[in-house]
């Protein structure tokens, strides 16, 4: 009786360990062509996924070129200087209204992941990727870069990415952390990029899945003990 039980109990272990859905989840964000907002949300791919607010900030972005993680830059009009953000007219990019639907020089955009879903399929959100064309100027090479920063809860903005501006037009994608509810993404200097895609992946378990599966193992655990004992 008591080996079927510790049987039961490795069965039961097993299938809480596994998520019933492992298949990582990406949820992507649906431009609509044409459409503009001071700030604009954007749907998430799927129903009931929630969306992204996306803010434009016409100047204001300032920092150390070229930017490294322990240069010191600073985000001094984040609650200042909006503009609108548009997606152009083919709906496959976003930028700002006043400029081409493009983030032009030392200007940025906040996205605001807080009403995104959390888990999908019963799985968190495990990252963020954001992908953008270059939109480069000869002669600005060394002296212009685009930066994406991550915001904590006071406004801080830690430096996720950065990159040299091209030469000629170029796509650049960048997967980071979905630890930050606010990103940040900003050209310092002399050029400009438009969003082309920016998406959010889900593919681990929540926590309570792990719980249960290690009370699984803990009573797996004290089974044997008592066994070994009698033995």
């Amino acid at each position: 009786m008591k080996t079927k039980l510790i049987i039961a109990a490795l069965i039961t272990a097993a299938a809480v360990l596994v998520p019933a859905n492992a298949a990582p989840i990406l949820l992507t964000a649906v431009l609509s062509a044409g459409a503009s907002g001071n700030p604009l949300d954007i749907n998430l791919s799927g129903s009931g996924n929630g969306y992204i607010i996306a803010t434009g900030y016409d100047g204001g972005l300032s920092g150390t070129v070229p930017p490294t993680p322990t240069s010191s830059v600073t985000i001094p009009n984040i609650s200042g200087d909006k503009t609108a953000v548009a997606v152009n007219s083919a709906g496959t990019g976003l930028g700002l209204g006043n400029d081409s639907e493009e983030i032009g020089p030392d200007e940025y955009m906040v996205l605001d992941f807080a009403d995104a879903a959390t888990t999908v399929s019963g799985q968190a959100k495990s990252s963020v990727s954001i992908d953008f064309a270059i939109d480069a100027r000869p002669g600005k090479t060394g002296t212009s870069y685009w930066v994406i920063y991550g915001l904590s809860s006071t406004g801080t903005p830690t430096l996720l990415a950065d990159g040299d501006m091209q030469t000629s037009p170029a796509t650049e994608s960048v997967i980071t952390s979905a630890a930050y509810t606010n990103y940040v993404v900003g050209i310092l200097g002399d050029c400009e990029l438009d969003l082309t895609g920016i998406g959010v992946s889900y593919g681990t378990p929540e926590p309570g899945t792990f719980m249960m599966g290690g009370l699984a193992l803990i009573g797996f655990g004290i089974a044997m003990k008592k066994r070994i004992r009698k033995a």
